[in-house]
């Protein structure tokens, strides 16, 4: 007989009828959990399907001749393997089911957002003066972050007006001239007041010295009055005594009486005399001269007196001058700094962040006041969400939320820190609430975390799971 062709069929197993039934992966399921429960119940199958041990299956052999049809009798089923298999791929199926929509239904009953993305305040930096812009940072570099005090942009004004800077520099060179003129009018003044010193010194030295010789001429005369008196006075006793004894007449004791007289006159007249010279040898020793032809100054002394006064006029003149150019140059340095202020400015970052919009090109000329970049607060980032009205009615200001990124990742704390409805929310955002457009009711939240670093996360999608009734600290917002 000619041997029999026997065409082998793939066998089909529970495994394949799992892979031909296996739904897609829901959304809201772990694909890692998915792939697991999978793997486990094709290898259950597997080992289900295997025949038992002792009892392998007849193979007939098969040759090269024509195939004939296969005389084998089937196996009779095994009714109780195969109710095991369905009740093990109904409890798999159902597990996935379950696993599959446990997400969704969770979903459902959290008061979560339609729509969240993360936003952040824009400061707008103003030119402070007039002129011509220098951008210090790079502008196409619109992701780069920058710290708080750097500087962006220089200003600088060629025009800028000098006309005060120049009118106090003419005056202060001016007034320089002025009191060097004064200054050279006192040297001749000073040589003539110490010359006139000299002259002074002189005269009265040599009075001093005069009036002294006559101080000696006076006190020779009273010694030679008082010789004179003695003789007078031993004269007048002898002829007293001659006249007691009738010797002589009274008449030369008379005479005798007024020599005696005559000479102690003269003494009293040459000590007046030299009291006299004495008062003014002591008034020349204090600078004062007395005399009969002249007044208590001599002409030297006048001059100089005269000379001094110009002198301090004249020190009076420069002291003023020099005050003058003091305040003028205090003046002048003043307005060297408006000037510096007004032609050269630099734009410093009030905060840290990055450039969201330059508004000028470099190289142009601003006016001041005009806006020439905004700035995106990288530090204080907020998250704008858009809900339905009934969560929106839900909501409070000051309750607690999670905000969760689309890409996955951490839960970020928040709280609701604004509520505007369908109105637009009048803060300054990078990106406006009326971008999300799903759901007419806007939601602004305060994430903590999710600010600062080197890095800048506006604009990123996500979730916000508001937790209705529970507090997130301090309450309010803008």
């Amino acid at each position: 007989m000619a041997a029999r062709k026997l065409r082998i069929q793939p066998v089909r197993t529970a495994a394949n009828d799992s892979r031909e039934r296996r739904p897609q992966n829901p959304a809201g399921l772990d694909q890692r959990n998915v792939k697991e429960l999978v793997q486990l119940a094709l290898e259950e199958c597997e080992q289900l399907a295997r025949p038992l041990p002792g009892k392998p299956r007849d193979v007939p052999e098969t040759k090269t001749a024509e195939p004939a049809p296969d005389l084998r009798k089937p196996e009779p089923a095994k009714k109780p393997r195969r109710i095991w298999s369905r009740l093990i791929k109904s409890a798999l199926g159902i597990a996935l089911v379950i696993l599959a929509g446990w997400g969704p239904a969770m979903r459902l009953f959290q008061v979560s957002s339609t729509q969240a993305l993360v936003n952040a305040r824009l400061v707008t930096i103003r030119a402070p003066i007039e002129g011509v812009v220098d951008f210090k940072a790079d502008l196409n570099d619109l992701n780069g972050v920058f710290a708080k005090e750097t500087v962006l942009a220089t200003i600088s004004d060629p025009h800028a007006d000098r006309r005060r800077l120049i009118d106090f520099g003419r005056e202060i060179d001016t007034a320089r001239i002025e009191r060097d003129a004064l200054a050279a009018s006192k040297e001749p003044l000073l040589h003539a007041q110490a010359t006139f010193r000299r002259q002074v010194e002189d005269f009265r030295q040599g009075r001093i010295a005069e009036l002294q010789a006559r101080l000696d001429e006076a006190d020779a005369e009273i010694a030679t009055i008082e010789a004179e008196i003695d003789r007078a006075r031993a004269h007048l006793e002898r002829r007293n005594t001659l006249f007691e004894r009738s010797v002589v007449a009274k008449a030369e004791t008379e005479d005798a009486t007024a020599a005696l007289k005559v000479h102690e006159g003269r003494k009293a007249q040459a000590a007046a005399r030299r009291n006299q010279i004495g008062v003014e040898i002591e008034a020349l020793r204090k600078g004062v001269f007395i005399g009969d032809n002249y007044n208590d100054r001599p002409q030297s002394m006048q001059e100089l007196d005269d000379i001094t006064i110009r002198i301090a006029d004249l020190e009076v003149a420069i002291e003023a001058k020099s005050r003058r150019i003091e305040a003028l140059e205090r003046a002048r340095k003043n307005e060297q700094a408006n000037y510096r202020r007004a032609s050269f400015a630099s734009v410093a970052a009030p905060i840290g962040g990055r450039i969201w919009e330059p508004l000028v090109a470099d190289g142009e000329q601003v006016v001041r006041g005009q806006d020439i970049a905004r700035l995106l607060d990288c530090s204080q980032a907020v998250v704008t969400t858009a809900v339905n009205e009934q969560v929106y009615n839900k909501l409070s200001l000051g309750d607690a939320a999670t905000f969760i990124l689309r890409e996955g990742g951490r839960k970020y704390p928040a709280r609701i820190v604004q509520l505007s409805g369908v109105a637009s929310a009048p803060a300054n955002l990078a990106i406006l609430p009326s971008a999300l457009e799903k759901e007419p009711y806007r939601a602004t939240v305060s994430v903590t975390g999710l600010g600062g670093g080197e890095s800048c996360m506006v604009g990123k999608t996500g979730r916000v799971i508001f937790e209705s009734g529970k507090s997130a600290g301090v309450k309010g917002g803008k």
